[in-house]
């Protein structure tokens, strides 16, 4: 299971919640990146994804929304692209533009955390591994 405490999208009482980004459905991505107004930067395209920003933004929707109306409006995106209800699409995702980037984004991130290896766990390794690496430069910068 993987998840991630972060900073919710809007001021809320309610504390962040764990979030396993990996069971949410393709649908679901995309809700939570739409209410994200998620962009991939052209530096993440070009490296194939900011793994971690990625899951920080989904559990920051979901945490912010709750699991419950991800999955109703998941749903109801379902609804959309097996009915083409242009109406309904519309009321759900006025931005054309924020739900081409929405859905783009959550196609990367499920290739990323269904592609061989977890990206999730070697992106956390890295960081993990820069962040030691900086600290013993400043440690032998010090001494």
């Amino acid at each position: 299971m993987i998840a991630m405490t972060v900073t919710m999208l809007r001021p809320s009482s309610r504390q962040p919640l764990p979030v396993d980004v990996e069971s949410l459905s393709l649908r679901e991505l995309e809700v939570a990146f739409y209410v994200a107004d998620y962009h991939r930067t052209p530096e993440e395209i070009a490296a194939g994804g900011d793994v971690l920003r990625m899951v920080a933004a989904v559990t920051a929707a979901v945490t912010d929304l709750g699991i419950d109306l991800i999955r109703e409006v998941a749903d109801l995106f379902e609804q959309v692209a097996v009915r083409g209800d242009i109406g309904l699409r519309d009321r759900l995702t006025p931005d054309r533009v924020r739900l081409s980037h929405a859905q783009g984004t959550a196609r990367c991130l499920r290739r990323l955390l269904t592609g061989s290896g977890s990206a999730l766990d070697t992106a956390r390794t890295v960081e993990r591994w820069q962040m030691a690496l900086t600290g013993a430069e400043a440690e032998a910068v010090a001494a």
